[in-house]
């Protein structure tokens, strides 16, 4: 969970943002972790949907 917190906080840049940017990925890798596939990274399964919400958050804020 800490390195999920810094990566965050390298990406956002702001404490608040980033526990919110944790708590939404976690959030999504439990509502779809039975499409995460055994013998397979789940770091890297985590962290992409990390970056995906970080993208997508930041998409939302340009409009």
């Amino acid at each position: 969970m800490d390195l999920l917190y810094y990566s965050g906080l390298k990406m956002t840049k702001n404490q608040a943002d980033t526990e919110d940017l944790v708590q939404e990925t976690l959030y999504k890798a439990y509502r779809s972790i039975n499409q995460f596939q055994k013998d397979t990274n789940f770091r890297a399964w985590i962290f992409r949907i990390m970056m995906n919400t970080y993208i997508t958050n930041y998409r939302k804020t340009i409009r």
